[in-house]
């Protein structure tokens, strides 16, 4: 089934999207998604290399339509890959059987920011086996050091993790 690939920055996103598709071969399902990003953003825009191979990358710099056009995709199954910042974490209900979160942060110049965490990683992993669509869901967490039993810690997220607060009240 279609994979949702979760990470944690636009560069990382678009980098890893194109790098998946590198590898794949064309994708006849995604012609009309292909054809309208050439439409819309130029047949040399990156995003129209990847969505020809069956591949989108997905963030909030997207124009809305590109982005409903990419979530209407991966549910008609004209994509088998998107790889999205939390901006496909947080209220859409994709058909995903299986979601990857690629990395929990980024590093900058303060060293490393882990901010997928918390209700941010547990609505990543719940895209995993959507009801009506899939039977099953696979959830895969990359972590790019040693393996720790304490990793596991964080898919308990404590009550302050769980917390939203709105920026509009």
């Amino acid at each position: 089934g279609p994979v949702l690939v979760v990470a944690p920055t636009k560069p990382y996103a678009m980098d890893l999207a194109r790098a998946v598709a590198a590898i794949l071969p064309l994708a006849e399902r995604a012609r009309a998604l292909h054809e309208l990003v050439e439409r819309r953003l130029g047949g040399d825009h990156p995003l129209a290399e990847s969505v020809a191979k069956g591949v989108a990358y997905h963030h909030g710099s997207l124009s809305r339509d590109i982005q409903a056009a990419i979530e209407v995709a991966i549910g008609e199954g004209g994509l088998d890959v998107v790889v999205a910042t939390t901006t496909l974490t947080e209220g859409v209900n994709l058909p995903v059987r299986s979601v990857v979160v690629a990395a929990q942060g980024s590093w900058g110049a303060s060293g490393f920011s882990e901010y997928i965490t918390g209700a941010t990683l547990l609505n990543a992993i719940g895209r995993a086996g959507r009801a009506a669509r899939e039977t099953e869901g696979w959830v895969v967490l990359a972590r790019q050091a040693e393996y720790d039993p304490a990793d596991f810690d964080r898919l308990e997220p404590t009550e302050v993790d769980l917390a939203a607060i709105s920026n509009l009240a």
